[in-house]
């Protein structure tokens, strides 16, 4: 059968080509193979451990089949190692005084590793959440952060500035100095991956934009390419790319004045979305037959919301999520 191993420490991960790669022959196997948060150890770091959960559930939505830590134990300093590259683990073991530190890390693993066993299966499901106004703490955003498409949900990483119509400029992340760009690398390759950097007055940050609430292209003055959801696709995390311009609906935008949103016209309800959403949920289906429905929460407020499940006896439930937490279902 064979695969493919992959594994990266970034901040926020390149997703995008774990997807890219499935689709190239959807019978290999996708593995992430190591992972872990560095430098050092950081005792007590629930910042860490939500990176954790985010490269998880990120990986698992992108078709890998399973995901391994590069260190389960490690020694006060994140060793032994021979290239003195300490990191962290979620088990710190002080073999001076004989204890142990159960890290945050471990915890977040757990909520997924603990319920979602060998054999289980991701299953299609949908995220209708509208986060309050005061969502201000959201996964922090850095330069070369993928932009994607998510359910619009209000997620501050979904509010953008836009150029006025009929002339060229920035499209920024509200309240941030980050920018879409066209690419990093300033390639003119079609099907080149949009990110964030820090903003300025280079060709491949330079949009021109359809009037508010109108519904147009997104066109970048690098190379008069327009900025699409590669494969048309309607799934959280699909990827936004710069391509040829076409009439096909994936290339179609509306800027939402009234919110400040940038809508597909696959899906009015589906936002451009800076890095990752702060509330994410997947669903699996277990060989035992039960469910699975793993809920993150990134944000800084609590989030009540009702889970559905129109393929299941459990027709309903009303539950909530605190702020920074990790939550999982089993029916």
């Amino acid at each position: 059968m064979g695969g493919m191993a992959f594994h990266w420490y970034e901040q926020m991960m390149a997703t995008f080509n774990v997807n890219s790669t499935y689709w190239l022959n959807p019978s290999k196997i996708l593995l992430a193979t190591e992972g872990c948060n560095c430098p050092g150890v950081s005792p007590g770091d629930w910042g860490r451990a939500e990176h954790y959960g985010r490269d998880v559930l990120a990986d698992l939505m992108n078709w890998a089949q399973g995901w391994v830590d590069w260190n389960l134990v490690l020694d006060s300093i994140g060793g032994p190692n021979h290239v003195h590259n300490y990191c962290d683990a979620m088990i710190i073991a002080n073999h001076k005084n004989q204890t142990i530190l159960v890290q945050p890390s471990y915890y977040y693993m757990g909520q997924i590793s603990k319920y979602l066993v060998p054999g289980s299966v991701r299953i299609s499901s949908t995220l209708n959440i509208a986060l309050p106004a005061n969502v201000t703490s959201v996964a922090p955003l850095a330069s070369g952060d993928n932009v994607i498409l998510w359910q619009c949900n209000g997620s501050p990483t979904q509010r953008w500035v836009v150029p006025a119509a009929g002339s060229a400029g920035n499209i920024s992340v509200l309240g941030s100095n980050l920018c879409l760009a066209a690419s990093v690398t300033n390639s003119v390759d079609s099907g080149e991956n949009a990110q964030l950097s820090v903003c300025g007055n280079t060709p491949s940050q330079t949009w021109s934009v359809p009037a508010n609430d109108t519904v147009g292209s997104i066109v970048t003055k690098l190379d008069s390419t327009c900025l699409e959801v590669a494969g048309s696709s309607l799934q959280n995390s699909a990827n936004a790319q710069q391509a040829n311009c076409t009439s096909g609906l994936n290339q179609r935008w509306l800027f939402n004045s009234t919110d400040s949103t940038i809508r597909s016209q696959l899906q009015p309800n589906m936002c451009l979305t800076a890095g990752w959403s702060p509330v994410n949920a997947q669903a699996f289906r277990r060989p035992d037959g039960k469910i699975v429905l793993i809920v993150m929460n990134e944000s800084n407020v609590p989030i009540s919301f009702k889970v559905r499940d129109v393929t299941s006896t459990v027709k309903a439930f009303a539950t909530s999520i605190p702020p920074h937490a990790i939550q999982t279902y089993l029916y």
